[in-house]
């Protein structure tokens, strides 16, 4: 599971429209996000929205518009592909002088590679850890995975837990980049702790 509480400044590419849900109507659309990686290259994410339709009257959300959204931003993986899905608290259109943006916290609750944990030292010499794990997808009989790297500043002593293969939750701050026309997915850590796997 990688759920992220963010907050958004796009541009609307897809127009609003209402959709029948489990729960009753709720408005559709689509927002896009210029994410800078190293180099300045850019790459966009294709956001897709949820809405309570008593949020916003469709004919708001045109094409084009400049939004700033609040919400619950959701990855999974499909066929190789890398989805975004926000639930949506709040809109509003964006002004003149707000810019892109996506930013906001993670929880992610996964595995550790194989790799496990690399001690490193910054330019100051302060001792950070670095470490991958991945959460997984089930797309009908087959298992999809998003890889996350973390970097944990000032850690505490007590991580012996931190072994490879073995599962976490990691709270912290969400991170985006490019990588070779990939959007990649970095979280700052704030706490990490063991997480029991449930089979049942």
């Amino acid at each position: 599971m990688i759920k992220c509480n963010v907050n958004v400044c796009g541009t609307i590419n897809r127009a609003a429209s209402v959709k029948k849900g489990k729960d009753g109507n709720y408005l559709s659309f689509g927002v896009i996000v210029p994410i800078i990686g190293r180099n300045d290259v850019q790459m966009d994410m294709e956001i897709c929205v949820m809405l309570d339709v008593d949020k916003a009257k469709p004919s708001t959300l045109a094409e084009g518009k400049k939004v700033n959204l609040t919400g619950v931003l959701n990855l999974r993986k499909r066929g190789g592909t890398q989805f975004y899905y926000l639930r949506a608290a709040s809109v509003e259109v964006a002004g003149k002088k707000d810019a892109d943006r996506l930013e906001g916290t993670m929880t992610f609750i996964g595995k550790l590679g194989k790799n496990g944990v690399e001690s490193r030292a910054d330019k100051n010499g302060s001792t950070y850890l670095l470490f991958s794990a991945f959460s997984s997808d089930k797309d009908r009989e087959k298992r999809e995975f998003t890889w996350v790297r973390f970097l944990y500043f000032n850690p505490k002593e007590d991580l012996e837990f931190l072994q490879p293969a073995t599962y976490v939750q990691v709270e912290g701050d969400l991170q985006l980049g490019v990588y070779e026309d990939a959007i990649t997915v970095d979280c700052r850590v704030s706490d990490v702790q063991p997480w029991t796997f449930d089979k049942q």
